[in-house]
């Protein structure tokens, strides 16, 4: 399917990358470069992509990587909440495809959990602007839709794997897009609240011990929920608070 094709609201400006490579690394490049906002790039075939923290992406010839570029009117510890707006419409995606009932859930602070098992996650660049804001921003999801590596943790789950054995990439890129445009959208108008609440209720429970592997340390404690910023509350051995950012998640400079 060229992008001519593809099912996508008017906003989008879609970019195939056909002969495969890292869609996400190159819509950072062509955003710092000055690549109009609502660019859509994406593949079928993505080659030497790292996760959030550095490990590869064990990504078949027919999984699904895109990202999108924005150009956030609002401060960027606003805009970080995007994050989680990107990670539902990605659950959103999946949900459509796979039989009813099948379990999504959330790992802070970027997978996307299908019967518990890790079907995709969320990746955020963004350049840093004047006074507090970001000139640009990259949000991105890669999703398992062929191919799930063994020896993962938390183990991997593919899309065909779970009950959606002929769907293609560009099948999921098309719901994907619809949904992220839509809670954007809601994000704008209503602030983080009901963003907030979607992800909690497929997101830990409360009081859930869990462990983060953030840039140069591991947090370890027991889920209290994100605060109204969009940050982790977590309550660590101490008995001490511990709030994490979803900048720090991802190594960007807010300023």
């Amino acid at each position: 399917m060229n992008h001519q094709s593809l099912n996508l609201p008017p906003l989008y400006e879609p970019v195939v990358l056909e002969e495969g490579g890292n869609a996400f690394a190159e819509a950072c490049r062509r955003a710092d470069d000055g690549a109009r906002e609502g660019t859509l790039l994406w593949t079928r075939k993505p080659t030497e992509v790292q996760g959030r923290t550095g490990m590869p992406w064990l990504a078949g010839p027919n999984d699904l990587q895109c990202a999108v570029i924005l150009e956030p009117d609002y401060p960027a510890t606003e805009a970080l909440q995007l994050v989680y707006v990107t990670a539902i419409a990605t659950a959103l995606a999946v949900a459509d495809l796979v039989p009813p009932l099948t379990e999504m859930g959330y790992g802070w602070p970027n997978d996307v959990r299908l019967d518990g098992a890790k079907v995709a996650a969320v990746d955020l660049s963004a350049g840093k602007g004047p006074g507090g804001s970001f000139r640009w921003m990259v949000l991105g999801t890669r999703i398992n839709v062929s191919t799930a590596p063994a020896g993962m943790e938390p183990e991997a789950a593919s899309l065909q794997e779970e009950g959606a054995p002929s769907i293609e990439p560009t099948e999921v890129l098309e719901r994907f897009a619809r949904h992220f445009l839509t809670w954007s959208s809601r994000w704008a108008d209503e602030g983080f609240a009901p963003v907030r609440e979607a992800w909690q209720n497929h997101g830990p429970e409360i009081g859930h011990s869990m462990g983060i592997n953030l840039p140069g340390k591991q947090s370890e404690g027991v889920f209290q929920g994100l605060d109204e910023a969009g940050n982790l509350n977590l309550l660590v051995a101490d008995g001490s608070a511990e709030n994490l950012s979803v900048a720090v998640a991802f190594g960007v400079d807010i300023g």
